[in-house]
């Protein structure tokens, strides 16, 4: 358990010192956030809801994410490319609920992001945008989910290596 805790603060270290930042000053500030209190709890927050999303709990995980993503938002600010895991995943155990109208909001979010710091062409952007087609589909939209996963699948096939 403790493996996967370390795992999860890992993943959000990562997604913390990917965007590039302009001098050693930021740098070092970001590099700061790592030992934040807010970050290390959302962390484990994030652990405990994934704990509740493998059980089949997903009424149970909901409200741990939205603290996790809070709790990032406060530290990273709300376009942070760290966020969007989070967003993935709490629009994830919505679906799973049935709310499939906050699903498009969030996946929505994550995706605004992730064109804005990685490109529309990145293959993150491309899992981002088929999540966003699936929550049109799920509101029966499908008008508006087919030209988006089609965009995504033109995305996914130029990395023939890549799983996506």
């Amino acid at each position: 358990m403790r493996r996967f805790f370390g795992a999860v603060l890992l993943i959000f270290a990562a997604a913390v010192l990917a965007q590039s930042p302009t001098s050693e000053a930021q740098s070092a500030a970001r590099a700061a956030l790592l030992n934040s209190p807010a970050i290390e709890q959302a962390g484990k927050l994030e652990y405990a809801a994934r704990e509740y999303t493998a059980a089949g709990n997903h009424a149970a995980a909901l409200p741990l994410r939205e603290k996790s993503l809070a709790l990032l938002e406060e530290t990273l600010g709300k376009d942070d490319i760290a966020l969007t895991p989070i967003l993935l995943n709490l629009a994830r155990n919505l679906a799973f609920l049935g709310q499939f109208d906050r699903t498009l909001i969030f996946h929505t979010r994550a995706l605004v992001i992730r064109e804005k710091v990685l490109g529309p062409e990145h293959l993150d952007t491309a899992e981002a945008v088929s999540a966003l087609a699936m929550s049109h589909w799920a509101l029966g939209q499908p008008k508006k989910a087919l030209p988006v996963q089609i965009r995504a699948l033109a995305i996914y096939e130029k990395f023939p290596d890549q799983e996506g």
